[in-house]
This record gives C-alpha cells, structure tokens and sequence, in this order.
C-alpha cells in the first residue's frame, strides 16, 4: 500500500500527464492513497480534472505563500496512512 504527495502550485496540462500516468501503472489503484497539496493556486479548477480518473485523491492547502515542494511535501505527511511513501 502506497501514499503518494503531489505538491502542487497553478498546476496545468502537467497534472493530468501524471494521472495518465498513474492510471497505467500496474499497482490495483485500490492500493495507493493520494494526496494532493495545493500551495495557494489562483484557482482550483485542476481538481475537476483530478476527479475524472476515479482514484483515491484527499486534498489539503498549505497557509503559506512560499511555494515550494518541500515545504507542501511535509504538509501531506499527516495525511498520509499507507506503509510506504512516495512523491511527485
């Protein structure tokens, strides 16, 4: 079982080449948790695009304006419940 941190700020056309992605890999998708951490986007319309692919996705923001994958990589630790952890 796998959790898998996606930080993201003003994703665009990059999120939904890494669902792709993570729809062909070969792990069951019931075995890996997502967890996306916006770092304050404009908007939050790459959600939608998240909710197409029909996979285990939490959504947390971040309160800072640094922007910058550490520190929304440590904002998903608490989130995360699987053995093994992995990041985007």
């Amino acid at each position: 079982m796998f959790s898998l941190i996606i930080p993201c700020h003003n994703p665009d056309k990059t999120i939904r080449r890494l669902f792709d992605s993570l729809k062909r890999q070969t792990i069951d998708q019931s075995d890996l948790e997502i967890i996306v951490v916006d770092d304050n986007s404009d908007s939050l319309d790459y959600r939608k695009v998240i909710d197409e692919y029909g996979l285990n996705v939490k959504y947390t923001e971040t309160d800072t304006h640094i922007h910058c994958p550490g520190n929304t990589r440590e904002a998903g630790t608490p989130f995360v419940t699987q053995n093994w952890l992995c990041f985007a």
